[in-house]
């Protein structure tokens, strides 16, 4: 290129951490550098015009340096892209594919988007093979953890008015484009095994051996369940697997692998006997029971206006296909009474222990009259349904734990029978989870059509078995990981309307609804960067939290189900742990960047995330505690009850809250719709606070989807309309 032209000024933007000798970005500055676009007026945020010094420059996209005292051009910039922390040229890589072939193809580019590379070829011929040609050249020269998305055959490339490729009228693959693996069929028994269940698991009719599991919709749960089931198949003679030892292996022949090599590999965190039956009817409370009682009477009992905060409501409407059927009490009754007795969590009560020791004990009891248990009650119109839900949302005294009354079922008619019957099921935390709620209802439905559920074997455990169980694990190691993770951890300020003094609280709560964005574009894009809907998430709340408060020293609480042992995955229970994630921001890197290491930190977390909460909560020094949380869950909103009834969930609005702030997805099935929605705690925020707080975290995600190469500190909460008052206060 030579040197620049006279009243004209060049820098190269070297990052050192990317680019060897002396590499960088052109940026011209002089007087042919224009101040904005036409009909746009100056626009201070396009990323192309940047202020250095108080003038002007344009960023060229060029790659530079200087040689001699002169500039020479590498190339240009925006076709360097990097894919999960790796930089690539796409130039090489379309020099290579044309340079071997040279006698199919006219043409050939290749482009990133969403983190996966596309190849656009022009072929002289119909070529059937190309795309496996293609394909396979890309898998010899790409690094291993990258592969080639999709292969699109053109044609002719669309132009723009100068006659260059236009990029942006590129088709997006289509479905049958999407280069899968080569040899993606099961080579060994033991893989077409693993095919089989994973084909169970993620409700597809195919999964290729050698597919990443995480682009097919994947989660941590369907790790846990594949785990347990490898326990239970193949690991039986083996002490407790670490199973995210398979998360982060997350293809079918490199699950198979490990399980082929188990007698050989350590899989193991700890050297403790599996869980067994003991047919006992006494012993402690799991780890996650004392966390949850102490909780519930240190931070919520002693308010004079305390919720029942640890109370769970699920209502439904009984819908009929046909109109004219209703719910039979009677059998409703004798329903609920083979769940029950199937369940003996849902019979249990936990109290102080009257030793020296003082420990929180929990004994399951014979089943009381069902008749306490299932109310019902006519109601003239939906004033009485809203009462009725109100009262069973406040009510301290429908449930006494220390009675063993943990859960509740109302049946509630119209007199007109102008409406469904409802049904509201009220449980306590103490002895249910997530993770419970679809065991729970499925035996419902089984025992109300059938009249009968299955015989469980006298070997089978209990709740209380895994409670002694797991207070036999090792978790000395696990804590030293706890204790090297949160070393030195300040805990960062949201910005509270009202601060207290104490972690005591009402319970009180309301929330804000972000967005209802279409599952499709949170999942497609999750699945495109291999990593979980969860993972993403919460990548994405680091970034916002980031931006809102200045801190790069992050903690977020977040839920695992903790459900380690076989056996555990068809028990109703409370298995749940709250962890914190802490993780630390590098304002510079890219979105894509910080994703991947937040997948790593989720890697880590799962593999010590047995240490109860109430443990791990002592190494943070901090008086409230975790502040904020993140949520991700599934919502099966209907679930079969009869041959022509089912239940429709009623969206109950959010009155009660744990935690001063949590960011919730919720997954809708049946409407493909994740809704993104703040729970906060009304009595450290005002509702205006957390409206602008989802207003701004709302525009982020648009920011992020569409430009997740941008460095995390580019990105912006402002508003629309601070935006015109910065502009209105510096028009120039």
């Amino acid at each position: 290129v030579g040197l620049p032209l006279p009243n004209y000024v060049c820098h190269i933007m070297i990052e050192e951490s990317e680019q060897p000798d002396s590499i960088g970005e052109l940026y011209i500055g002089g007087p042919g550098v224009f101040q904005g676009y036409l009909n746009y007026g100056t626009n201070p945020e396009d990323s192309r015009l940047v202020e250095l010094d108080g003038k002007m420059y344009y960023r060229t996209g060029d790659l530079a340096k200087i040689v001699n005292g002169e500039l020479v051009h590498l190339g240009r910039r925006d076709f360097q892209v990097k894919i999960r922390g790796q930089r690539i040229e796409t130039g090489e890589i379309e020099t290579i594919i044309l340079r071997t072939c040279r006698k199919q193809l006219n043409a050939c580019l290749v482009v990133a988007k969403n983190d996966q590379l596309i190849a656009y070829v022009q072929t002289r011929e119909s070529d059937l093979t190309i795309e496996q040609q293609i394909k396979e050249i890309c898998s010899q020269y790409l690094p291993s953890s990258i592969s080639l998305f999709a292969v699109v055959v053109l044609e002719r490339f669309p132009l723009n008015a100068n006659g260059k490729i236009d990029r942006a009228r590129l088709p997006s693959p289509e479905p049958h484009t999407v280069a899968l693996p080569v040899n993606h069929t099961p080579e060994t028994e033991l893989e077409f095994e693993l095919q089989t269940l994973w084909c169970r698991l993620l409700k597809v009719d195919n999964v290729p051996s050698n597919i990443n599991l995480l682009t097919l919709g994947a989660n941590s749960l369907h790790f846990m369940l594949a785990t347990n089931h490898y326990c239970r198949q193949w690991l039986s003679n083996q002490p407790q697997v670490d199973f995210s030892i398979f998360f982060r292996q997350m293809t079918i022949s490199q699950h198979a692998q490990l399980l082929a090599a188990h007698a050989q590999t350590t899989l193991t965190t700890t050297t403790v006997s599996r869980c067994s039956a003991s047919h006992l009817t006494e012993g402690p409370a799991s780890f996650a029971q004392e966390g949850i009682w102490l909780d519930e009477q240190m931070r919520f009992q002693g308010e004079k206006d305390s919720l029942p905060i640890y109370h769970m409501i699920y209502a439904f409407r009984a819908s009929s296909i046909n109109n004219e059927s209703r719910v039979v009490l009677s059998r409703l009754r004798s329903s609920l009474q083979l769940v029950i007795e199937k369940h003996a969590s849902l019979r249990s009560s936990l109290y102080m222990s009257h030793d020296q020791q003082n420990k929180l004990i929990q004994c399951i009891r014979p089943l009381t009259s069902i008749d306490e248990i299932v109310v019902e009650s006519w109601i003239k119109n939906d004033d009485g349904l809203f009462k009725i839900i109100a009262d069973e949302e406040t009510n301290q005294f429908h449930l006494d734990i220390s009675k063993g009354r943990v859960f509740r079922c109302h049946l509630i008619r119209y007199f007109d029978h102008s409406s469904d019957d409802v049904l509201i099921f009220k449980l306590h935390h103490l002895v249910f989870d997530g993770t419970s709620e679809t065991l729970f209802f499925n035996d419902l439905h089984e025992a109300y059509m059938t009249g009968q559920l299955a015989i469980v074997p006298n070997d089978t455990i209990t709740y209380l078995d895994y409670a002694r169980w797991e207070r036999t694990l090792d978790m000395l190691y696990a804590l030293s990981f706890w204790k090297e993770n949160l070393k030195d951890y300040q805990m960062f300020e949201l910005p509270y309307d009202q601060r207290l003094l104490s972690k005591a609280r009402t319970g009180s709560g309301s929330t804000v609804v972000v967005q209802d964005f279409d599952a499709d574009i949170l999942l497609t894009y999750a699945s495109r960067q291999e990593v979980t809907l969860f993972q993403l998430c919460l990548a994405i709340y680091y970034t916002f939290l980031f931006k809102l408060t200045s801190s790069e020293d992050l903690i977020v609480g977040g839920l695992v189900a903790n459900r380690i042992q076989p056996g555990l995955d068809s028990m109703i229970g409370m298995f749940v742990n709250l962890v914190p994630y802490r993780f630390q921001i590098e304002p510079r890197e890219t979105f894509q960047e910080l994703v991947r290491r937040v997948q790593h930190l989720c890697h880590d977390v799962v593999s010590h995330a047995y240490v109860p909460f109430q443990s791990i909560s002592k190494l943070i020094e901090s008086v409230n505690g975790i502040s904020t949380t993140i949520d991700i869950e599934t919502i099966q909103d209907r679930y079969p009850f009869d041959t022509d009834l089912e239940l429709v969930h009623i969206d109950l609005p959010v009155k009660m809250t744990q935690f001063d702030l949590s960011l919730s997805f919720k997954h809708i099935l049946s409407r493909n719709t994740i809704r993104c929605s703040f729970d906060y705690s009304t009595n450290v925020f005002e509702s205006s606070t957390i409206e602008t707080l989802a207003k701004r975290f709302q525009q982020l995600i648009t920011q992020i989807l569409c430009d997740d190469q941008r460095p995390v500190y580019e990105f912006s909460l402002l508003l629309e309309n601070e935006h015109q008052i910065l502009r209105n206060l510096n028009p120039s």
